[in-house]
């Protein structure tokens, strides 16, 4: 759907239209959407650093304000044991088992 809504066509026709190649690279091209830089966002962080060294002792650089979006959740490390434990605990829990 984002694919046909950024290419401006109806969904039946993007997908007879678009090769599965093509998919992949709109697909990672979108996904990547929200870390590319707007002229907007570059503007912004340009008059928030002017603000900030016009008051601040330190003066800061553009990039301390230049937005990152991530999608990826960090995992946490665990053992092997730990990791038994809670998928113990998840299933003991949703067939009801109080051992």
């Amino acid at each position: 759907m984002r694919i046909a809504s950024h290419l401006k066509m109806p969904v039946q026709r993007a997908q007879d239209e678009i090769t599965s190649s093509e998919f992949l690279e709109w697909v990672a091209y979108l996904d990547d959407e929200p870390n590319r830089m707007k002229t907007e966002y570059y503007y912004l962080a340009q008059l928030a650093t002017i603000m900030n060294n016009a008051f601040a002792k330190k003066p800061s650089r553009i990039e301390n304000f230049i937005l990152k979006f991530t999608t990826k959740r960090k995992e946490k490390k665990m053992s092997k044991e730990q990791a038994t434990a809670i998928s113990k605990s998840k299933w003991f829990a949703g067939v009801g088992y109080k051992g």
